[in-house]
């Protein structure tokens, strides 16, 4: 086969008297193309190959000409050529891209610490507070160079590229670092936005050490009103620490105590339970602010089983609409009519004492924690059992996501960690603990932004110290309640607008309750206008705010 080929070349390039400049692949010639010529013959045409001994000279010639000077054979007819487009010779390495006028300012800088795999589940909350100012200068100083292109480089994606054309700065500009998807749904703040305490109320309090602490005996109601015990008294002030109502449980004994308040959602009517230690038994008190008076008053139907322990409610809900009000006493989870004050039913459902009952935002769970170290999610209203999550130390901080009910924040006692749930799934979703060995008091995820409210404790030595940061996720802090570290909260809560967040603390000293309201988005008026402005009449139910731009 071989040979044949061979002497096809020679017997036909010879006669012809064509050059036979075609560089060789391997050892077969490349034979030419052939094109049939008027009178049925057919004529062999060169291809035209630029070897590396061709001179520039050729190369220079024009394409139309080099053909004519080729194909001057009688038997071949004149073809017309087109010239052949001119590409940009480089003299680079064609395999790399070209990157003539590209900056590379960049590659002399550290763009990612690669030294150490840091834990995601580890979160330094000091180094985050501390850090906060300088963290939000770097970002602003960053998006002004962008946004005015004092350096190009600075927002370009990569040191190599395979376009020599220079990409304009993204609008808006790309942040410091790319920030981890969040945990949850949240719009959270640009800046620090807390400041000083708007207002700071200081309520008497004549026996600050109570049998329960008194830690949930304070509750702000939709009308400005904040409720606080006193022990066997109860106190309701306004905005501007004037008395509005007081009511004292009338009792047989001095020995009494309230424990837990709760106001409904019309923001007049006032559930309170009250515990009496020598009887070993707890009553339910409904107080109507607007009368001034008790509305009715019954007696907790599982005294009689625990008359040796005591029946104490250290925990009270209202369900939707205010129809029911669920009680928590020892083991048993209870509901009463909230009109009348009948006993519906009970059911037994831990082997202690329950220490907090919450309900969804759609009301179809409720959440109970107990000193049995058990969290328990019922749906309801069957209180039927989802699931239970066991954790070593009894939980009583937990907190339902304002927009997504089915998303459940649960914040540990034995080393300050935080976890969130799906309990649709009943799966984990999420958790992460502070660096430091403490414990979560109080959560609260506010409506408007979704950012969630930590307060937690801590010790250093014999010191016990509080910090209450803003999440916008389990690695994110974006903001810090500015308070000394040594001061000791014993109540957070947002009011029913959330704009404003109210904290209590004890002053042992003077024995008084000095109740401190912040405005949780500082002085932005352009924030608190566009939530308001879209809000009227009807889209308000019961003076809580139902628009919020995170949905």
């Amino acid at each position: 086969m071989n040979r044949f080929l061979l002497d096809l070349q020679n017997i036909d390039w010879q006669n012809q008297g064509i050059a036979n400049d075609t560089p060789l692949r391997g050892d077969y010639p490349r034979l030419r193309r052939t094109t049939e010529l008027l009178d049925g013959t057919k004529s062999i045409i060169p291809r035209k190959w630029l070897l590396s001994s061709t001179p520039q000279k050729a190369i220079d010639e024009e394409p139309e000409q080099s053909d004519a000077q080729k194909f001057r054979h009688p038997n071949c007819i004149k073809i017309k050529t087109f010239p052949l487009i001119s590409k940009q010779i480089y003299s680079g390495d064609r395999f790399l891209p070209c990157r003539r006028g590209y900056s590379f300012e960049m590659a002399h800088y550290l763009l990612r610490k690669n030294d150490k795999v840091e834990n995601t589940h580890i979160i330094d909350v000091c180094k985050e507070v501390d850090s906060l100012d300088v963290t939000y200068r770097r970002k602003a100083l960053r998006a002004m160079i962008i946004e005015r292109v004092l350096m190009p480089e600075l927002d370009q994606d990569k040191i190599l590229r395979f376009s020599g054309s220079m990409v304009r700065p993204r609008n808006p500009p790309r942040p410091e670092y790319e920030e981890k998807k969040g945990s949850w749904k949240c719009a959270p703040r640009k800046r620090s936005l807390i400041g000083s305490a708007d207002k700071m109320l200081s309520i008497p309090d004549r026996f600050p050490d109570s049998l329960s602490n008194n830690s949930k005996a304070v509750d702000w109601s939709c009308n400005d009103m904040i409720a606080v015990t006193d022990y066997d008294r109860l106190n309701i002030y306004d905005n501007n620490s004037e008395k509005v109502s007081s009511y004292r449980a009338n009792t047989d004994t001095d020995s009494v105590e309230i424990t837990d308040i709760k106001w409904g959602d019309d923001g007049n009517k006032l559930i309170m339970s009250v515990y009496i230690p020598i009887a070993h038994i707890s009553t339910l008190t409904m107080y109507d602010l607007k009368k001034e008076k008790i509305l009715w008053e019954v007696t907790c139907e599982c005294w009689s089983l625990f008359a040796e322990a005591g029946c104490v409610m250290r925990c009270i809900c209202w369900s939707a609409r205010d129809r029911q009000i669920v009680t928590g006493c020892n083991s048993k989870i209870s509901m009463f009519d909230s009109g009348t004050g009948k006993f519906l039913y009970s059911k037994h459902q831990h082997d202690s004492d329950i220490l907090t009952l919450s309900f969804s935002p759609n009301f179809k769970h409720l959440v109970s924690t107990a000193q049995d170290r058990l969290v328990r999610v019922f749906a309801w209203p069957e209180l039927t059992p989802c699931f239970n999550i066991r954790f070593y130390k009894p939980i009583k901080a937990v907190a339902w996501h304002p927009q997504v009910p089915d998303l459940l924040c649960l914040g540990g006692r034995k080393n300050g960690s935080l976890s969130l749930w799906n309990v649709n799934k009943c799966a984990m979703m999420a958790h992460v603990r502070p660096k430091f060995n403490g414990c979560v008091e109080n959560l609260a995820w506010n409506k408007l932004s979704g950012e969630l409210i930590v307060h937690w404790t801590y010790k250093e030595g014999d010191n016990k110290y509080t910090i209450v940061a803003v999440l916008a996720s389990f690695n994110r802090i974006v903001d810090v309640l500015p308070l000394d570290k040594e001061t000791q909260l014993s109540f957070l809560k947002f009011n029913a607008t959330h704009e404003r967040l109210i904290t209590s603390v004890t002053v042992t000293f003077c024995s008084n309750n000095v109740c401190s309201i912040w405005n949780f988005f500082g002085n932005e008026k352009s924030f608190q206008g566009q939530c308001t402005r879209h809000c009227s009449s009807s889209q308000r139910r019961q003076g809580v705010m139902v628009h919020n731009p995170i949905r």
